[in-house]
């Protein structure tokens, strides 16, 4: 078992970057975890593709809404 204070600690020592996005299509956060050394993206929560695919689905699901009415 982990102890709190070594959780702390640990949080404290990464040399990670965050970075904090609005993802303009779908106004959701986007957060990049980005390596330092060489500024290489990491890991993306939610992946810009995931995002870019609710912004495709939503249009679409517009576009047939529209078409009906």
């Amino acid at each position: 078992m982990i102890s709190s204070n070594s959780m702390h600690d640990n949080m404290y020592h990464t040399d990670k970057k965050f970075e904090y996005n609005i993802h303009k299509e779908t106004n959701r956060l986007l957060v990049k975890i980005i390596d330092p050394t060489d500024n290489t993206t990491l890991k993306e929560i939610p992946s810009e593709a995931h995002l870019d695919l609710i912004n495709s689905i939503r249009q679409n699901l517009g576009s047939n809404i529209d078409e009906r009415i």
